[in-house]
């Protein structure tokens, strides 16, 4: 790696970490007093000052350059009794950790529209924080609330389908958006039925999805970033959740472990299990809905996760927690396919001693096995087809370093190393093998400087990535800003510079593709693109984003933002590749590469408005967009190209102790271009000697097909309504009885044509289902 590029990297790391301080400074954590949580974005004040700060993702907060003497501390956070402490500051950093209790006077979080971090001190460029209780709000099967049902109504998201769908963030692809939870990375973040994802809400903390321009603190993806931070468990006492539907099954479970002080213990777990068994429920349920020649719903899933955490008295935190997420779809007429992820990882995050920096290490192993057999009709019966198999595992160091410098200026320093394998095989059209494996070793550094003053919010940052096989390192600088032109109206921006290694191995022009599995570090690639010498195989792309926020009063808020993507050079497998041994014909030298260049850019905007009352709050997204993909044969719109995207939410209390809810979801989306059949060939009947009996002998159809996007499919409309009904049973146990419909309008939405049958396969109809909650 370049060691003139990343000294600076180094030498401001060490600077961070050996950094002290002879003023007097004051530092701590807030945390929920009920469990031991750490409270993000609390609100602390010195009063006697009037100097105000918030605490971090990890509940820390700080003050520097104090006088010696007594001050008043208050810290307040939405839901919570506002807590005043005193404090003799005294030479040097001191410490003050505060406990918040819940106050059940208040409105509680349901009733708030915006999060708790300020609008005015944070960029919020392109950056949607998300709550486990506006997950709650969204009509969810059986009531088992799902982060995969949330984000399909957040602007810029296009999902394509009830199954197999894939989310499309602002013009990107999946293999295109990083993934990570604690840390890890996520292949597979959602299931093959498009309800679910593999997280449980009841253990997310937060969920940050940054669409466009994120900071440098992300690399090694061109689109987007959804950064999933579980709880750590409860310290006080041992509480879960066991939610049981139509569906499927949950269990959530968390607890202290260890002795106990203040009434909190040092260390705590968190573990949690999903199955689901539609597979077997659809057989009476939702008989309906199983498609012709097919037993059921062939959808099943597994998910489990754990976690343990040990809190010191200073803060100091350490954390190992491991996942495994299985995934399985097994269609008779069409596809045997399955997945498997893994993963384990530890976190470490200390305070320095009379410093306010604050280090975070993670270390993480993760792995993935994908695997597909598609079903083909030979002679009237379906046969196994050729197999697809793809393999990933990687090993991840993170080291960060966090340091204010003051309320208003903060510097963050970070290095990041994976090392990554990637196995990818499967057959081509002309029965030719590929298999390739590859390694993406992957080596960052960034720094990021925050300053927040009265009217100006201004984060520049820039990331060093470097990749090992592909022997290129490239410098990503980026810049997020904000101006306050007032208490209600803001301007904002952001854009920068960003690569990727990692491909998708599969044919990004399929509308119904279950296999997403990876390559990496292409070789065989082609020395021109369009007319130019390309000296590059990595992937790169610039994002640009401006926007405004509205407050026009304490319930009504509005969000703009514009944005463009110009993914300036990828690299996608070619699955149409000609065989070296074909001479003789007017054939192109990209033709017989392995890999293939393409281009693309996507432009659009965003709208979101929200309204909230103490009973009932709603929303509205709505997303305008344009993609465009060019290859050396054609310029196209890719399948997931949605023009207008519509998303309407609602949630109501009928009663005023808020006992029974009623929870809604309206999207309508245009339609998806697709590629028109211009004709059929009979393949496999032979006129010339020998001839075939064509009379008992009707061959395989060949179809031939236009331009990729020379027709549109239909608009897609789904409205989904629950209903929630709550039970005090005691102090700390709760029952929810939940029935919810998805698809209430019963639309034929099509999901795609099968020209082997020659029938229209449409997504999911009606659907309702019926769940049962237990809270303890």
């Amino acid at each position: 790696m370049n060691k003139r590029a990343i000294l600076p990297i180094l030498i401001s790391l060490l600077l961070l970490i050996s950094g002290t301080s002879l003023a007097q400074n004051l530092k701590g954590f807030v945390y929920d007093k009920a469990s031991g949580e750490s409270v993000m974005f609390a609100n602390i004040v010195i009063k006697e000052k009037n100097r105000g700060t918030t605490t971090d993702e990890n509940g820390f907060y700080s003050f520097r350059d104090l006088e010696v003497g007594a001050y008043t501390i208050e810290c307040s956070f939405v839901g919570y009794q506002t807590v005043s402490k005193k404090i003799d500051i005294k030479k040097g950093t001191n410490t003050l950790n505060i406990f918040l209790e819940e106050d059940n006077n208040v409105l509680s979080q349901v009733d708030v529209v915006e999060k708790t971090v300020d609008r005015k001190t944070e960029t919020t460029v392109s950056t949607i924080k998300i709550t486990p209780i506006e997950i709650k709000r969204m009509p969810s099967i059986g009531g088992q609330a799902d982060l995969a049902q949330y984000l399909q109504v957040l602007p810029g998201v296009v999902f394509t389908g009830d199954q197999g769908g894939q989310l499309y963030i602002r013009g990107g692809t999946p293999v295109q958006n990083l993934v990570l939870l604690d840390g890890m990375t996520i292949y597979a973040p959602f299931h093959s039925i498009g309800f679910t994802s593999v997280f449980d809400t009841e253990i997310i903390k937060s969920a940050d999805v940054f669409t466009a321009g994120f900071g440098a603190e992300y690399g090694g993806r061109l689109s987007s970033v959804m950064d999933i931070k579980t709880k750590d468990g409860n310290r006080k006492r041992l509480a879960g959740k066991l939610s049981m539907n139509t569906f499927g099954a949950q269990l959530t479970l968390q607890g202290p472990l260890g002795s106990t002080k203040n009434g909190l213990a040092g260390s705590s777990f968190v573990l949690s299990g999903k199955k689901s068994y539609i597979d077997q429920t659809s057989k009476n349920l939702y008989k309906y809905a199983v498609r012709d020649g097919e037993d059921n719903i062939p959808f099943a899933y597994t998910d489990i996760y754990g976690k343990l955490s040990l809190v010191m008295p200073s803060g100091t935190k350490a954390s190992f927690y491991g996942f495994n997420f299985q995934d399985e779809v097994n269609y008779s007429t069409q596809t045997n396919f399955d997945w498997d992820a893994f993963g384990i990882g530890s976190n470490l995050i200390a305070v320095i001693p009379s410093s306010l920096v604050v280090l975070q290490l993670d270390v993480a192993y993760s792995s993935f096995d994908m695997n597909e057999v598609n079903r083909e009709l030979v002679n009237g019966q379906y046969e196994n087809g050729p197999p697809k198999t793809s393999h990933i595992d990687e090993f991840k160091f993170n080291f960060n370093v966090k340091k204010n410098i003051s309320e208003e200026k903060t510097l963050r320093v970070g290095v990041n190393v994976a090392l990554a394998n990637t196995d990818f095989f499967f057959t081509r059209k002309n029965l030719a093998k590929f298999e390739l494996t590859d390694n993406n070793t992957y080596a960052g550094g960034y720094l990021k400087y925050k300053y927040a003053s009265g009217v100006w919010v201004v984060e520049p940052s820039v990331r060093l990535s470097y990749y090992t096989e592909l022997s290129e390192a490239l410098i990503e600088p980026r810049m997020a800003l904000k101006y306050n032109i007032s208490d209600a109206f803001r301007l904002k921006a952001s854009g920068g510079l960003y690569s990727q290694n990692l491909l998708a191995a599969n044919n990004g022009r399929q509308v119904v593709n279950l296999f997403n599995g990876f390559a990496s570090s292409p070789v065989d690639v082609p020395k021109q693109f369009l007319g130019e010498n390309v000296n590059s195989n990595l992937q790169k792309a610039w994002h640009g984003v401006v926007g405004a926020e509205f407050d026009l009063n304490e319930n009504l808020t509005i969000d703009l933002e514009g944005f463009t993507k110009d993914f300036y050079q990828l690299v996608n497998i070619n699955f149409d590749k000609i065989p070296a041994s074909v001479i003789g014909q007017d054939f192109q030298a990209y033709q017989f590469k392995d890999f293939i260049y393409e281009k693309g850019n996507a432009i659009g905007a965003d709208l979101s408005v929200k309204y909230s009352k103490p009973r009932y709050n709603f929303g509205l997204t709505y997303s305008i967009s344009k993609v465009l993909f060019e290859n050396e044969e054609i310029k196209y719109h890719p399948h997931f190209d949605r023009r207008h995207n519509l998303n309407l939410t609602g949630s109501y209390f009928v009663d005023k102790e808020k006992t029974f809810s009623i929870d809604g979801r309206f999207n309508y989306g245009s339609g998806f271009p697709f590629a028109q059949i211009l004709g059929n060939n009979p393949n496999g009947i032979n006129l010339d000697p020998p001839f075939t009996d064509y009379v008992k002998v009707n061959g395989e159809k060949i179809s031939y097909y236009d331009a990729p996007d020379s027709g549109r499919l239909p608009s897609y409309l789904r409205f989904d309504l629950s209903a929630t009904k709550k039970f005090q049973l005691t102090k700390r146990q709760k029952l929810e009885i939940n029935l919810t419909v998805t698809n209430i309008l019963n639309r034929n939405n099509i999901f795609y044509y099968d020209k082997v049958n020659n029938r229209r396969i449409d997504q999911l109809p009606i659907f309702p289902s019926l769940g049962v909650n237990w809270s303890f």
